[in-house]
């Protein structure tokens, strides 16, 4: 049997490292809204992209999953540097909700800001370094 005086100890304990870990985490997500488009609060990790042409435009197909059954994305950013264009895709999950941590598949559509880029091969990557794929401008 348990002594009131751990009893005691054990939910005080609890309790400790309940607050630190709500402090840790509003600290991590004060330093994330920073960088993130306003609206925002993650990155959506896809796992494959695929580039097609339509109506003389390069859209991008990026298939991924969500780690919980109610993020959705929530904006994207392209920047081009040479041959390279590197896509950020953003995510959002509701605050108030409670949702299924379950893998959730995905498939988000961005057309490519090809504007003034000369034709050749390019190399499109997801959030810097996750995805990657290739594709020839004409």
């Amino acid at each position: 049997m348990q002594s009131h005086a751990q009893s005691t100890f054990r939910w005080r304990t609890v309790l400790l490292i309940f607050v630190i870990s709500l402090i840790a985490a509003a600290c991590s997500s004060d330093a994330q809204e920073s960088t993130l488009p306003e609206g925002c609060d993650g990155v959506t990790w896809g796992s494959s992209i695929l580039v097609e042409e339509r109506d003389g435009q390069s859209v991008a197909i990026i298939q991924g999953d969500y780690p919980d059954s109610c993020s959705t994305v929530c904006g994207n950013e392209q920047t081009v540097s040479g041959n390279e264009i590197n896509i950020n895709l953003y995510s959002s999950r509701p605050e108030d909700m409670v949702c299924a941590e379950v893998l959730t598949p995905f498939e988000e559509e961005i057309l490519l800001d090809t504007s003034g880029l000369e034709p050749g091969e390019y190399t499109i990557t997801l959030n810097e370094d996750h995805a990657q794929t290739t594709f020839t401008l004409e």
